[in-house]
C-alpha cells in the first residue's frame, strides 16, 4: 500500500486525512482558511498503549502489509473504522464525522498483559509560526504563544500543586486532569482554529486523563498537543474510551459551550442553593473566623466566639467559616469532625454560635474533610475499622499521604463503611447545626490514583468516587471546596 496515500473525512468545516499504512493523522484542514490547523501526529503515531510490565506499543509498528501487526481500515460515508490486530492487543479506532466535530472512540481488547494507559491522540502537532494562542487548562487557565514552544517550554515547566501521592504507574508526561481544571485545550492559529476535549457521560464511570503541550526536544519549530486516558485493562477484557472530539472551525467560546454541553455542564449557581442563601452568598464575603488568644496561642472558647459575631454584623450579609471547632484540631483526625473538641467548648455552645451569626443574616459555612484518614492521633473511625476503607495502590499496599508535618492515607470513596462516616457528618451539620454552606476540603484540589480497594470497583474510579461524594452531599447542602475541576 503507498505509504502516502490517504483516507479522507470531508465535509463543509474541514478536511481529515489519515495514512493508509498505518491511520495516523496527515493532516486536518479548516476549510475557513483553507490551511492545515493540524499537522498530523508526531512520529506517524495515532495512538500508543502502557503496559503495568512497563512495556509499549504504538499504531506506527503496525502497517497493512504485517501479517504480525495488521492494520486495515474501512471508510463508509462519514464514518472511517480503523483496525490494528496483533498477539500483544486489539485496538479499534472509530471516526464519525459531522458539522464542526470529528468525533473518535479508542476499543483496546485482549491485552497481553494489563493496560494502564492509552495515549491518544498522541502528539497531535501545529505550525509554530501560525500561532496565536494555544489555551490549556492549568490554575485558572493559560494561553501559549510562540516563544514558550520555541524556548523549549513544556506544560510541565508550570508545577502543579496536588492533594494525592503515591500516584502509581503513569507513563506520559504532563498534567493531570483532575487536578487540571477541564479535559479541553483550544488551538486559536491563523492556519484556524481547534478544540481537543473529551466528553464522557454522567452515566459512565470518570475516566482520568493526562494532558500535555510542548515542542519537540529536537525539533523546537514542532510544537504539539499530547492526551491520555489512564485506564485499566486486564488481559481478556475490552474496554472502550470516552469521546474523544476534535472541533474545527469555531470560537474558543462555541468550543467551550459544546464541551459543557457535550459533558453536561448546566446547573448554575442558582441552582445550587436556596434562594435565600442565594441572595445572602452573592452579596457576602468570606471571613475565615479562627480565633486566637495571641499571647498564649490559645483558641478563643465558642461562648467567646459568639460574643465577637456582633462586631461583624455591619458587614452581612457575610460568610462565616469556621474550622477550629473540629474534634482533633486542624488535620487531625479526619474524617471524625464531630463532637466539637472540648477546649473549644460544647455542641450546644457551637449550635449558639450559629444561631446568633443567623440572627445577625450572616452565613454560616463550617470546614469538613471526608477525603483521607488522618493519624497522630488516629481518627476513632480509623482505629475502629482499620485499613479496610483505605486505598490500595497497584502493588495492593495503602497510600500514605503527608501535609505539613501531618500524616494518614488515601481513602476508597466507594466504600460503604466511608459512606456511613459521611451521611453522619451531613446529618450532624444539617440536622443538629444548621450550616448554610459545607466547604468540603480538597474534593475539587485532589489529583486521582489508582485504586485496587476491592470496594473501589474498577481501579481508574478513584475520581469517580470523589465526584459522587459531591453530588451524594450536596443534596442535602451546598458545597464549597478547594480548587475545583469540571
Amino acid at each position: 500500500m503507498d505509504k502516502d496515500k490517504t483516507a479522507v473525512l470531508d465535509n463543509t468545516y474541514y478536511q481529515a486525512a489519515f495514512s493508509e499504512e498505518n491511520g495516523c493523522i496527515r493532516h486536518i484542514i479548516d476549510k475557513k482558511t483553507g490551511k492545515s490547523v493540524c499537522l498530523g501526529n508526531l512520529d506517524e503515531a495515532l495512538w500508543k498503549l502502557y503496559f503495568r510490565d512497563r512495556t509499549s506499543i504504538s499504531s506506527n509498528q503496525f502497517a497493512a502489509e504485517n501479517e504480525d501487526k495488521h492494520f486495515s481500515y474501512t471508510l463508509s460515508g462519514k464514518e472511517l473504522i480503523m483496525s490494528y490486530e496483533s498477539a500483544d492487543v486489539n485496538v479499534k479506532v472509530v471516526f464519525v464525522a459531522s458539522g464542526h466535530y470529528l468525533d473518535s472512540k479508542v476499543t483496546v481488547a485482549n491485552p497481553r498483559e494489563v493496560v494502564l494507559t492509552l495515549n491518544y491522540p498522541q502528539k497531535t502537532t501545529f505550525n509554530v509560526d501560525s500561532l496565536n494562542r494555544f489555551h490549556f487548562p492549568h490554575d485558572l487557565g493559560v494561553a501559549f504563544k510562540k516563544p514558550f514552544y520555541t524556548a523549549g517550554h513544556n506544560s510541565q515547566s508550570f508545577a502543579q500543586g496536588t492533594y494525592s501521592s503515591g500516584y502509581g504507574d503513569v507513563h506520559t508526561q504532563g498534567g493531570r486532569y483532575p487536578n487540571l481544571f477541564s479535559d479541553f485545550v483550544f488551538l486559536d492559529s491563523k492556519d484556524g482554529t481547534m478544540g481537543i476535549y473529551g466528553i464522557q457521560p454522567e452515566e459512565s464511570i470518570f475516566v482520568p486523563c493526562t494532558l500535555c503541550t510542548a515542542s519537540d526536544p529536537g525539533r523546537r519549530s514542532v510544537p504539539y498537543y499530547d492526551h491520555s486516558f489512564n485506564t485499566y485493562v486486564k488481559p481478556g477484557e475490552e474496554w472502550i474510551s470516552p469521546v474523544l472530539r476534535i472541533e474545527v472551525s469555531t470560537s474558543l467560546k462555541e468550543a467551550i459551550q459544546t464541551y459543557c454541553q457535550g459533558n453536561g455542564f448546566k446547573r448554575t449557581l442558582v441552582d445550587k442553593m436556596k434562594a435565600e442563601v442565594y441572595d445572602k452568598f452573592r452579596k457576602s464575603v468570606l471571613l475565615h473566623y479562627r480565633s486566637r488568644k495571641l499571647a498564649r496561642g490559645e483558641h478563643f472558647t465558642f461562648k467567646e466566639d459568639t460574643k465577637a459575631l456582633d462586631k461583624f454584623a455591619e458587614f452581612s450579609p457575610i460568610q462565616m467559616h469556621i474550622s477550629d471547632y473540629m474534634m482533633g484540631n486542624f488535620d487531625k483526625q479526619y474524617p471524625d469532625m464531630l463532637p466539637p473538641n472540648p477546649v473549644k467548648g460544647t455542641m450546644e455552645e457551637l449550635k449558639r454560635f450559629y444561631d446568633r451569626a443567623h440572627e445577625l443574616g450572616m452565613i454560616v459555612c463550617p470546614y469538613d474533610n471526608p477525603t483521607w484518614f488522618c493519624e497522630a492521633p488516629p481518627a476513632p473511625s480509623l482505629e475502629e475499622h482499620g485499613d479496610s476503607v483505605l486505598a490500595k495502590d497497584l502493588d495492593g499496599d495503602v497510600v500514605r499521604e503527608y501535609y505539613y508535618g501531618n500524616e494518614g492515607y488515601a481513602l476508597t470513596f466507594a466504600h460503604p463503611i466511608l459512606k456511613k462516616i459521611r451521611e453522619r457528618n451531613i446529618k450532624l451539620f444539617t440536622q443538629d447545626l444548621p450550616s448554610d454552606i459545607i466547604m468540603q476540603d480538597q474534593l475539587g484540589a485532589r489529583s486521582w490514583i489508582y485504586d485496587t480497594n476491592p470496594a473501589a470497583g474498577v481501579p481508574y474510579a478513584y475520581t469517580q468516587g470523589i465526584i459522587n461524594i459531591a453530588k451524594e452531599d450536596c443534596e442535602h447542602v451546598p458545597l464549597s471546596t478547594e480548587d475545583g475541576f469540571d
